[in-house]
């Protein structure tokens, strides 16, 4: 039962970033739920088989989330100060 509620979020997901071809929030969101749903199914490896080393690969994968979550919305803040929108028609103004 827990092992279909993780593979439900990786899913759903996968399926935000493939139908998802205009809105950068949203993607990263998706992608969220993707690391969200590894997360889990790494915690229930770790119960189901009672090793506790592997709560440091699920740490590692929330440090790796929040990092990306702040270079995610770090670009979107600059992009939406110099076009006023967020999508991924606009990534072409904040090129080098």
């Amino acid at each position: 039962m827990m092992n279909k509620l993780a593979l439900f979020l990786i899913i759903a997901g996968i399926s935000g970033l493939v139908f998802n071809r205009l809105y950068i929030i949203q993607a990263l969101i998706s992608f969220e739920v993707i690391l969200l749903g590894l997360n889990y199914l790494i915690i229930l490896y770790a119960i189901q088989y009672k090793l506790l080393s592997n709560q440091i690969p699920s740490l590692l994968l929330l440090a790796v989330a929040a990092a990306e979550v702040a270079v995610g919305l770090g670009l979107v803040v600059i992009l939406y100060k110099k076009t006023g929108q967020v999508s991924f028609t606009d990534l072409k103004v904040i090129r080098g």
